[in-house]
């Protein structure tokens, strides 16, 4: 059998999975890759929406599918510079099920784009209840 998309890598027993994860941060290079600015403002991100960045996954993928989303198991899947073909703008949020998927600029965009991570923090504040 041949499958269409790649599978996700799983690394971790089947009870890791079973946990449902409030959110997922998807890239498209990994984290050691990443200028430690960069890395600073998705902690601070996180750390903002009342979330602990080591409680974070961070899914390494080029693009995401419609398939992907119910595997990956989380109530938010926020997704910097790869494509989505459900969603046609950054910062719209697509709902699938129990899950909303907001995609944004590639992660360096924000350390420099005050305008940018303004976007980002409106789409964010209702998804996690911030006022």
């Amino acid at each position: 059998m041949k499958l269409r998309h790649p599978a996700l890598p799983f690394i971790f027993n089947e009870t890791a999975y079973s946990i449902r994860r409030r959110l997922t941060l998807v890239l498209p290079e990994p984290w050691h890759y990443l200028h430690p600015e960069a890395q600073q403002t998705l902690h601070r991100l996180i750390r903002a929406v009342g979330l602990d960045p080591m409680q974070v996954p961070i899914l390494l993928r080029m693009y995401l599918s419609e398939q992907d989303i119910p595997m990956l198991n989380t109530d938010i899947i926020l997704a910097f510079g790869i494509p989505f073909a459900s969603v046609k703008e950054n910062y719209t949020v697509l709902q699938k099920g129990s899950t909303s998927v907001l995609l944004a600029e590639e992660i360096t965009a924000f350390t420099s784009d005050k305008e940018a991570k303004q976007k980002l923090w409106r789409a964010l504040k209702p998804l996690f209840g911030v006022k």
